[in-house]
């Protein structure tokens, strides 16, 4: 493992697909009458090592850990609020475990790096405060289990994410943040749901090191890297492109 901002830097990492819907794909769950993807780091790890392993063998250096909603708030529906800390554990465990499988079989050479999927929470759970602190419960869990980053995903704009964000900072020697919006262009004049440049400045102010996209068509990411390519934060690299 090295350090990833740092390779970020030197040159572009290629990341693996979307987690849950791989294993969707794998095991249907969907169709199920209740389900938590999540829980099965605990019940069926094999099964979710191989998706690490088969996005390593499709060229990705960096792996997402199947934690999305690995938050008390959403375990709680699934009778599983007390299994926060295994869950995470288990799920960074599983993906540092394919890193090694992957390199006993292909002799592969390299870094490669594990990023902590945080996905935002219910708009039910009550407070900022509750959000932060069940968004501090798992970032530690990832943080003392050593993942290269937490990647907060498919969140709808900087505000929902800000008692992540914020949790994140009060993470002692914590890793550094990713931050993902679901951004999506719109028809003119105003072009997108949520305009770019603000995006970038907002995140960075609150500390996000690396800012992106993702559950969006492709010519959306373009289109943001090509709208944030000149904003200052970008310029001076005191934010990253994902």
């Amino acid at each position: 493992m090295g350090d990833f901002l740092s390779a970020l830097r030197y040159g572009p990492l290629l990341a693996d697909g979307g987690v849950g819907s791989y294993l969707f794909e794998l095991t249907g769950r969907l169709s199920e009458g209740s389900h938590v993807y999540e829980g099965l780091n605990l019940s069926s790890p094999d099964l979710v090592r191989g998706v690490h392993l088969a996005y390593l063998q499709a060229g990705a250096s960096c792996i997402t850990t199947n934690t999305f909603e690995a938050n008390a708030p959403a375990l709680a529906a699934w009778g599983l609020a007390g299994k926060v800390v295994e869950i995470n554990r288990a799920g960074v465990r599983l993906g540092r475990q394919a890193i090694k499988d992957f390199g006993a079989l292909d002799r592969a050479e390299g870094e490669f790096f594990i990023l902590g999927s945080i996905g935002p929470l219910a708009e039910t759970t009550a407070s900022s405060s509750d959000r932060r602190e069940a968004y501090a419960e798992q970032m530690g869990v990832l943080a003392a289990e050593g993942v290269d980053a937490f990647l907060l995903e498919t969140f709808q704009s900087v505000d929902q994410a800000r008692p992540a964000l914020e949790a994140a900072r009060a993470v002692p020697s914590g890793p550094p943040v990713v931050l993902h919006l679901k951004l999506q262009q719109r028809a003119a004049p105003t072009g997108w749901l949520e305009d770019p440049g603000r995006f970038v400045a907002e995140a960075a102010a609150l500390g996000a090191k690396v800012v992106g996209v993702n559950c969006c068509a492709p010519w959306d990411a373009a289109a943001f890297a090509d709208a944030v390519k000149d904003a200052p934060e970008v310029r001076e690299g005191r934010v990253l492109i994902s």
